[in-house]
Protein backbone atom coordinates (compact mmCIF):
# COMPACT_ATOMS: atom_id res chain seq x y z
CA UNK A 1 0.00 0.00 0.00
CA UNK A 2 2.99 2.65 0.85
CA UNK A 3 4.63 1.71 -2.60
CA UNK A 4 1.51 2.29 -4.66
CA UNK A 5 1.11 5.68 -2.67
CA UNK A 6 4.46 6.70 -3.46
CA UNK A 7 4.07 5.44 -7.31
CA UNK A 8 6.36 2.64 -7.03
CA UNK A 9 5.40 -0.62 -7.79
CA UNK A 10 5.93 -3.40 -5.71
CA UNK A 11 9.88 -4.65 -5.98
CA UNK A 12 10.48 -7.93 -7.01
CA UNK A 13 12.48 -9.53 -3.97
CA UNK A 14 12.29 -13.11 -5.32
CA UNK A 15 15.36 -14.94 -5.52
CA UNK A 16 15.57 -18.27 -7.89
CA UNK A 17 18.77 -18.94 -6.90
CA UNK A 18 19.48 -21.41 -4.43
CA UNK A 19 19.69 -20.70 -0.83
CA UNK A 20 23.50 -20.99 -0.27
CA UNK A 21 23.94 -17.92 -2.59
CA UNK A 22 21.91 -14.79 -1.27
CA UNK A 23 23.67 -12.57 -3.54
CA UNK A 24 21.12 -11.73 -5.61
CA UNK A 25 18.82 -11.65 -3.05
CA UNK A 26 20.79 -8.69 -1.47
CA UNK A 27 21.21 -6.89 -3.99
CA UNK A 28 17.53 -6.78 -5.34
CA UNK A 29 16.55 -5.79 -1.70
CA UNK A 30 19.12 -2.93 -1.51
CA UNK A 31 17.86 -1.68 -4.97
CA UNK A 32 14.27 -1.98 -3.81
CA UNK A 33 14.97 0.06 -0.55
CA UNK A 34 17.27 2.45 -2.73
CA UNK A 35 14.14 3.17 -4.77
CA UNK A 36 11.62 3.83 -2.00
CA UNK A 37 13.78 5.68 -0.30
CA UNK A 38 14.36 8.21 -3.62
CA UNK A 39 10.73 8.68 -3.95
CA UNK A 40 10.08 9.36 -0.51
CA UNK A 41 12.65 12.07 -0.36
CA UNK A 42 10.97 13.14 -3.59
CA UNK A 43 7.98 13.15 -2.03
CA UNK A 44 9.18 15.28 1.12
CA UNK A 45 10.56 17.90 -0.93
CA UNK A 46 7.70 18.71 -2.73
CA UNK A 47 5.37 18.52 0.64
CA UNK A 48 8.26 20.53 2.49
CA UNK A 49 8.27 23.37 -0.75
CA UNK A 50 4.81 23.59 -0.38
CA UNK A 51 4.37 24.28 3.57
CA UNK A 52 7.47 26.61 3.36
CA UNK A 53 5.77 28.56 1.00
CA UNK A 54 2.47 28.53 3.07
CA UNK A 55 4.21 29.34 5.76
CA UNK A 56 6.03 32.60 4.23
CA UNK A 57 3.01 33.91 2.59
CA UNK A 58 0.92 33.79 6.08
CA UNK A 59 3.85 35.13 7.82
CA UNK A 60 4.67 37.92 5.69
CA UNK A 61 1.33 38.67 5.13
CA UNK A 62 0.79 38.28 1.55
CA UNK A 63 -2.33 39.69 0.16
CA UNK A 64 -5.14 36.86 -1.23
CA UNK A 65 -4.65 38.43 -4.85
CA UNK A 66 -1.04 38.06 -5.04
CA UNK A 67 -0.86 34.27 -3.15
CA UNK A 68 0.87 31.24 -5.06
CA UNK A 69 -0.71 28.72 -2.67
CA UNK A 70 -2.73 27.07 -4.99
CA UNK A 71 -0.54 26.89 -7.95
CA UNK A 72 2.53 25.36 -5.66
CA UNK A 73 0.41 22.91 -4.64
CA UNK A 74 -1.15 21.99 -7.61
CA UNK A 75 2.21 21.81 -9.67
CA UNK A 76 3.44 19.80 -6.71
CA UNK A 77 0.56 17.50 -6.80
CA UNK A 78 1.03 17.06 -10.91
CA UNK A 79 4.85 16.29 -10.52
CA UNK A 80 4.51 13.76 -8.11
CA UNK A 81 2.08 11.84 -10.71
CA UNK A 82 -1.46 10.05 -11.38
CA UNK A 83 -1.57 8.48 -7.83
CA UNK A 84 -1.42 11.58 -6.22
CA UNK A 85 -3.39 13.57 -8.96
CA UNK A 86 -6.05 11.03 -8.42
CA UNK A 87 -5.63 11.50 -4.30
CA UNK A 88 -5.96 15.40 -4.22
CA UNK A 89 -9.18 14.69 -6.45
CA UNK A 90 -10.58 12.54 -3.95
CA UNK A 91 -9.68 14.74 -1.10
CA UNK A 92 -10.98 17.60 -3.12
CA UNK A 93 -14.46 16.18 -3.29
CA UNK A 94 -14.71 15.60 0.11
Amino acid sequence: MLLTALGLSACSLKCDEPRSSNFAFDFKLRRCTTEVAARLAEVTAVAARVYALWTWEERTGVSVENRQRAASLRDGIAKLGPVFVKMAQTLSTR
